[in-house]
């Protein structure tokens, strides 16, 4: 029997084994809550443009989970549905 040594096809193997194991650990969009930065990156707009979005009345209302913080018993920073966040965007395509 022949062995196949070659190192490109060894490297490809060996990034698609890698590639395939990572997209097991992704969660989908639907399930996926983002912060602000998150949806500063999706929009590739500041930090700070993104909170002014997050002001406007028709943007999707945050989720605020406890905070366990043993000094401070409050809510912990907004995370918003992802899915919810792309839906708002969408009524602003240009027609």
């Amino acid at each position: 029997m022949i062995m196949d040594t070659d190192p490109t096809k060894e490297y490809l193997a060996a990034l698609l084994r890698e590639l395939v194991d990572e997209a097991k650990h992704q969660i989908p969009a639907k399930a996926s809550l983002w912060e602000i930065a998150d949806i500063a990156a999706a929009m590739r707009v500041s930090t700070s443009m993104a909170y002014r979005f997050s002001a406007l009345p028709d943007f999707p209302r945050a989720y605020r989970f406890p905070s366990t913080g043993s000094q401070q018993r409050g809510h912990g920073h907004p995370r918003w549905g992802a899915t919810e966040v792309m839906a708002w965007w969408e009524k602003y395509r240009a027609r």
